[in-house]
């Protein structure tokens, strides 16, 4: 009963109470998606206003590329809050998870923990452009429309033994709205993390 009511939900909040609920009866949601590489825990907050033809990936609505997911932030009559969210697959999709989602952004955020310094490959999709901060370093970006392609962008990072930090904006104008992250090695064989 509660794997049928995490995929049929999309309420943030019940989704991580469902979560929660499988996670202490020892079911690993993620699990399928570690395997493949995929970042599926992330902290999302947003919709932030957007508009394509005023704003660049460069308009700032938290304190990028650091990140408090304990902070909240006033746009307009709303308050924005971070929100924890795990996934059973490697694309996010926005558009269900939040209200409006049209000429808005969001962000995610992500803490995974890897065992060695060592450099890898962060493959990126997304529907529409990203911003994307690994560390507190840009290390890449699209900043246009387009629809979700598994893996359209691959970025070359360093990672560090224990903590490193995954953020990415993303920007959506109509239609679709998703992105995917995931790790692997330079071969482009999946990394497993762990993701806190």
């Amino acid at each position: 009963m509660l794997s049928r009511a995490f995929a049929i939900t999309s309420d943030l909040g019940i989704r991580q109470q469902v979560a929660t609920s499988l996670e202490n009866l020892g079911v690993g949601i993620d699990v399928e998606a570690a395997k493949a590489g995929f970042i599926a825990r992330w902290h999302l907050v947003g919709p932030f206003p957007w508009d394509a033809s005023k704003n660049t990936l460069d308009k700032v609505f938290i304190d990028e590329p650091s990140v408090d997911t304990g902070r909240s932030y006033q746009i307009g009559d709303r308050i924005l809050k971070w929100s924890r969210y795990i996934s059973d697959q490697g694309m996010i999709d926005l558009e269900k998870l939040f209200d409006p989602h049209e000429n808005v952004s969001a962000y995610a955020y992500a803490e995974v923990l890897l065992p060695e310094d060592q450099d890898l490959l962060l493959k990126i999709g997304s529907d529409d452009g990203f911003k994307c901060w690994f560390n507190g370093k840009l290390v890449g970006r699209f900043d246009s429309d387009r629809a979700w392609i598994l893996d359209e962008d691959v970025l070359k990072v360093k990672a560090k033994k224990d903590t490193n930090t995954i953020l990415l904006k993303i920007s959506q104008g109509g239609g679709g709205w998703a992105f995917s992250a995931k790790l692997t090695d330079m071969d482009g064989n999946p990394i497993r993390c762990q993701v806190k």
